[in-house]
């Protein structure tokens, strides 16, 4: 078990020869020691008094640090030192990697880890294996393998047994391709326009820059889902102004994501053509029944064919919303409102947040889709939260309302209480916290305001 014990102070360093620091004029000295079979040791047979720290490192167990005094150059007989194990012994893990045929791959790059340990710079023999020796015994690995020519593949999950080799096959298939032609508001191609790819297996994004006749090309990709975005560091989204977005998330806004391609198999091919003037505006009105009105803080986030990040926001204004420069395709709109004022419940609710996605559009080449989105009187949901077995209300907390691609949020008051001024028809949960709630159903202009949730201690 190797170990390392560091300390020092000011006076050290005019009374022994050592390592000076730059910190605070401090000093540092470096004592090591290995523990016998019985897991005792002795170190430092010339330690200077001050602050140390024990350090017992071990490959097999988890690091532990031990501060202690030493007052004089007496000795200290320090308490026994626990440790937690990571894993028990080691074994030998086998990668074959073959191409979908069958046969070999030689050569193949390969990324391993298991636990603690880590190996890279691994390539595959002339027999496509690769065999790593002591390798971490039951713990969940990792493996990442690329090759020229094919797909990256990762597999994870197998473990080591001490007692057999472990053998984990690998196919390198031999990758899809999407390719294209980038076309410039003139309709000639366009050279050296920024390309990039995001999805596959890896959920990597990959850059391409177009030639000199506008074509571009993605090889060697992993069946799967990617979406094609285009740069245009003139596309950036349209405000008043006055609700700027931040400056540091223009760079993000310059990818333009365009279409959608799925790989079902191994070399697939696909052609996405880009032409630089397809843009469409995305203009409507938000209505909520029985709201007076909206303030501010609502906003409308847009996702692109179902991506999995915003891509264009902008600020609803007394119902309003508009978002220029989109490329053509479907869309899905999030509806984000805060801090609303109802007819039925004239005072402000703290904390409100309502998220409502129930909204999809599709924006077409150099046109306008003008909406009207129009949500059916629903109700206030309210009720108090209770302490099991206590007379005493709970401590403020947050209620989520969780339904159909409806969500809502806010804090309980001081006496336990909660109420959602709206929410649409629909089966929700109400759950305190992280707790497990109750389901409820709202009908078309019916409240529940009744609830009372009681909490686990």
């Amino acid at each position: 078990m190797g170990i390392s014990g560091w300390g020092g102070s000011k006076k050290a360093a005019s009374r022994s020869p050592l390592q000076s620091r730059t910190q605070g004029g401090t000093s540092c000295r470096t004592c090591r020691s290995i523990a016998g079979a019985d897991g005792t040791f002795s170190a430092g047979g010339n330690l200077i008094e001050g602050r140390h720290q024990l350090r017992v490192k071990h490959e097999e167990f988890e690091g532990v640090s031990v501060p202690f005094e030493l007052d004089g150059f007496g000795q200290v007989d320090l308490p026994d030192v626990s440790m937690k194990r990571l894993f028990r012994g080691f074994g030998k893990v086998v990668f074959k990697v073959e191409d979908s045929k069958g046969r070999p791959v030689e050569g193949a790059a390969l990324v391993v880890s298991v636990g603690p340990k880590y190996w890279d710079g691994l390539a595959t023999g002339p027999d496509g294996t690769l065999t790593i020796d002591r390798v971490p015994a039951g713990l969940k690995g990792f493996m990442e393998a690329r090759k020229e020519g094919f797909a990256p593949v990762r597999s994870e999950g197998w473990s080591v047994n001490p007692a057999f080799p472990c053998e984990v096959p690998v196919v390198l298939a031999e990758g899809c391709r999407i390719e294209g032609t980038v076309y410039g508001p003139d309709g000639k191609p366009k050279p050296g326009q920024q390309i990039r790819a995001w999805g596959g297996g890896c959920e990597q994004h990959l850059d391409a820059v177009t030639g000199p006749d506008g074509r571009y090309a993605f090889e060697n990709l992993a069946p799967g889902r990617y979406v094609i975005y285009v740069k245009d560091e003139k596309q950036l989204p349209e405000t008043d102004g006055k609700d700027d977005e931040n400056p540091e998330e223009e760079e993000a806004f310059g990818w333009i994501s365009r279409k959608a391609v799925v790989f079902e198999s191994d070399q697939g091919k696909a052609v996405v053509d880009f032409r630089m003037n397809e843009k469409g505006v995305l203009e409507g009105r938000l209505i909520l029944d029985n709201c007076e009105s909206l303030n501010r803080s609502t906003w409308l986030f847009l996702w692109f064919d179902g991506l999995g990040s915003a891509e264009r926001s902008c600020p609803v204004k007394s119902g309003h919303f508009r978002l220029g420069s989109l490329a053509p395709g479907a869309y899905r709109l999030s509806f984000w409102i805060g801090e609303w004022v109802v007819r039925e419940y004239p005072e402000p609710h703290d904390g409100v947040v309502l998220r409502i996605e129930r909204f999809f559009a599709e924006v077409r080449d150099r046109q306008t889709t003008l909406l009207e989105l129009c949500l059916p009187k629903g109700g206030a949901v309210g009720g108090r939260l209770i302490v099991e077995g206590s007379a005493e209300p709970p401590p403020r907390m947050q209620v989520h309302a969780e339904g159909d691609r409806v969500s809502s949020e806010l804090w309980s008051v001081a006496d336990g209480s909660f109420q959602f001024p709206y929410l649409p028809p629909g089966e929700y949960e109400i759950r305190p916290g992280y707790q497990p709630g109750p389901k409820i159903t709202i009908k078309e202009g019916c409240a529940v305001t009744d609830m009372v949730i009681k909490l686990r201690r």
